[in-house]
């Protein structure tokens, strides 16, 4: 985790074939989602994944913005993933990830991990909503996943006919 711009997805099905052909994408890093999604744990991925691990905590409700200065004091963290939709929800702003507390909050998360030199992620529904922060210096980026891609396609295959 140098600093580079790494673009990733979420990955939600449990299906090895929906993985291997987003990797096969050329996403950088996906994130297999096991908290939102039916996936098991595979002895498989569990063995390859412990061999280039990353400490990455996420940043999703109100308290973890307002103590984010201790939690990147935590020695060994890489990144701090902010997850806007939860994080809108525990605000009380459901799904409004522009609302003006939603983005205060994301902007102490910003400073906190900029100040402390630990890298920062976050993820967006689309390009249009994760390209604001990686102008802003965000360079773990979670964008779309593999259902809403999945359908999203679908969607446009039976539009054109």
């Amino acid at each position: 985790m140098d600093g580079e711009l790494l673009i990733g997805t979420v990955v939600t099905l449990s299906c090895p074939e929906v993985t291997e052909v987003l990797a096969g994408a050329g996403f950088d890093w996906l994130f297999i989602d096991a908290e939102h999604s039916p996936l098991e744990a595979r002895e498989e991925y569990v063995d390859a994944a412990n061999e280039r691990i990353a400490v990455i905590v996420q940043a999703e409700h109100v308290d973890a913005a307002d103590n984010i200065e201790t939690i990147v004091s935590v020695p060994g963290i890489d990144c701090v993933l902010v997850g806007p939709y939860d994080l809108s929800a525990s605000l009380g702003r459901l799904g409004q990830v522009n609302h003006p507390e939603v983005i205060d909050a994301i902007g102490r998360v910003t400073r906190a991990c900029q100040e402390a030199g630990v890298r920062l992620g976050i993820f967006g529904a689309s390009p249009d909503a994760v390209r604001p922060y990686i102008e802003q210096g965000f360079t773990l980026i979670a964008v779309g996943g593999d259902t809403l891609m999945l359908g999203q396609a679908a969607k446009r295959v039976l539009a054109e006919l």
